[in-house]
């Protein structure tokens, strides 16, 4: 396998110890090493904010990719691409609800809907259950939200907004093949992101 150091122009590149980022696959495949929020200076970005260092973390990324020729829209993972189009398109207030095992869909591959959309979302079963074990004061908050979206992609609407409504949510990401009256402002081959009436 053929690879190549990807250059990210930072002054600080010819210093660095390490490779920021490595490309195989004739470029399509790009492995990136830790990255996080701290600038050319040595400056933390953002202190105490973890959302602001976040943004400087992808903000790092999308410089690696656009110098390996690509994109952060360019991803292949379709949950990536539905949690970035909310993260872009729905207000930032906006509550979603999902399928509480989302994370354990074929082709998901471990997405983080909170990082990648930044928006505020029902507990899902393993990431949040995993804080529950730390924190079981959340666990009855926790069990709601489980509840609330357990096989949300086959409920009826009807179902779905009286579960839904009363916990504060105001959008759905669904299956694709979920049956839906809902508007749903974007779609592709896994699911569509719907507003709730």
């Amino acid at each position: 396998m053929t690879r190549h150091t990807i250059d990210p122009g930072w002054p600080s590149f010819a210093r660095v110890t390490y490779v920021p980022a490595v490309a195989t696959r004739g470029g399509t495949l790009v492995f990136t090493s830790g990255l996080n929020a701290i600038d050319e200076d040595g400056v933390l970005q953002a202190p105490g904010d973890v959302v602001g260092q976040a943004r400087a973390i992808y903000a790092k990324l999308a410089t690696l990719l656009a110098a390996a020729g690509g994109s952060l829209a360019d991803s292949g993972n379709p949950y990536e691409r539905a949690f970035a189009w909310i993260g872009r398109s729905t207000p930032r207030d906006a509550v979603f609800a999902m399928d509480a095992q989302y994370i354990t869909r074929e082709g998901e591959d471990a997405q983080s809907f909170r990082a990648i959309a930044e928006r505020s979302v029902l507990p899902d079963f393993s990431k949040d259950g995993g804080v529950v074990t730390n924190k079981p004061e959340l666990a009855a908050e926790w069990f709601e939200g489980q509840m609330a979206q357990t096989e949300l992609s086959a409920r009826p609407d009807a179902e779905r907004v009286a579960v839904l409504k009363p916990l504060g949510v105001n959008w759905v990401v669904l299956e694709r093949e979920a049956l839906t009256g809902f508007v749903c402002g974007y779609a592709n081959e896994a699911v569509k992101v719907c507003r709730l009436p």
